[in-house]
């Protein structure tokens, strides 16, 4: 499989709930699984808007910075549908 179990609960959930509240600890990969569910969401669903609200800018530029511009920049199709 290409991610941990774990990992593929948090995305169905988070593709499933519109509300979803993950406690997991530092470094579980929340933070990228919620950019990968807000790029598909984006991606797949008509007239999607997607933005982030964190407590800190540092959070809110690292789910841009370190997910959406490399994906920008190494997928032409992602790139297509920005």
């Amino acid at each position: 499989a290409p991610f941990p179990p774990v990992q593929e609960l948090r995305l169905f959930g988070m593709w499933k709930h519109q509300f979803f509240v993950d406690s997991s600890g530092f470094g579980t990969g929340k933070t990228f699984c919620a950019a990968l569910v807000s790029a598909l969401r984006a991606a797949l669903i008509q007239d999607r808007h997607i933005g982030i609200l964190s407590d800190t800018f540092a959070q809110g530029k690292l789910y841009f910075t370190d997910y959406f511009d490399v994906w920008l920049k190494r997928c032409p199709i992602f790139a297509a549908q920005v």
